[in-house]
C-alpha cells in the first residue's frame, strides 16, 4: 500500500494550511488510502532544527542527520513515503520560514552526481507543494512550482505545485469551496 507524508508547514495552529493538510489525509482515506500509511508531520508541533550545512549526512550513502530533533527521525518516513504534500502560508512572498527549514533538511538525500540530485532509493515519489495566501491563485503559483520541483531531492520524479488564494484570515479557506475540490483532485492523482 502507497506512504503519503502531509506537512503543515505554519508556525499557526489550526490555520488554513492545517485544515487543508486535514482535508487532504480525509480525501486520502476516501480513495482507499489507510489511516496508517498516512503520516501527518504539522511543524509547530515539532522540532526542526536549521541545517548546519556540516556535511556529516554526505559521507554516507543513505539518509542520516546528526541532528536529534524530529526532522532526523523523519529521513526514514520522507525515504519509503511514496507521496509528499507540504502546504504553507505565504509570507512576505515566500513559503513560511518553517517550510524553506524542511524542505532545506532534505540535504541527508542530496548526491550531486545523480540524474536526479539523490541518493534515495525510491526514485518515483510524488511531491505537492501547495501555497496558501492572501493574494489571487495566479500570484504564487510559479513559487509553489519551483518549490515542489526541489522534492527530486528525496525522489520526487512527478512534482505539482498549487497556489491557494484570497485567503485573508484563519479559517478562510472554508470558504473556498473550489480549494476543497482541488484537495480531492490532487488525492486522486497521489494514489494512481
Amino acid at each position: 500500500m502507497s506512504k503519503f507524508i502531509l506537512v503543515d508547514a505554519s508556525p499557526r495552529k489550526k490555520g488554513n494550511s492545517e485544515i487543508a493538510i486535514k482535508y487532504l489525509a480525509k480525501a486520502l482515506r476516501d480513495q482507499g488510502v489507510l489511516e496508517s500509511d498516512i503520516h501527518l508531520f504539522k511543524i509547530h508541533e515539532k522540532s526542526v532544527n536549521f541545517c548546519k550545512a556540516c556535511d556529516a549526512c554526505q559521507l554516507r550513502d543513505y539518509q542520516m542527520c546528526v541532528q536529534k530533533d524530529d526532522m532526523s527521525a523523519l529521513l526514514p518516513d520522507l525515504e519509503s513515503a511514496d507521496g509528499i504534500v507540504l502546504a504553507s502560508p505565504i509570507y512576505n512572498q515566500m513559503l513560511s520560514a518553517q517550510a524553506v527549514t524542511f524542505i532545506d533538511r532534505f540535504y541527508p538525500f542530496f548526491k550531486a552526481d545523480d540524474s536526479m540530485w539523490t541518493n534515495s532509493k525510491k526514485k518515483n515519489k510524488k511531491a505537492v507543494v501547495i501555497a496558501i495566501s492572501w493574494g489571487t491563485s495566479h500570484d504564487y503559483e510559479k513559487l509553489a512550482e519551483n518549490s515542489a520541483s526541489g522534492f527530486c531531492q528525496i525522489g520526487a520524479k512527478s512534482t505539482r505545485g498549487y497556489s491557494f488564494g484570497g485567503i485573508k484570515d484563519k479559517g478562510d479557506i472554508r470558504l473556498h469551496p473550489e480549494y476543497f475540490q482541488k484537495l480531492n483532485e490532487i488525492a486522486q492523482r497521489l494514489v494512481k
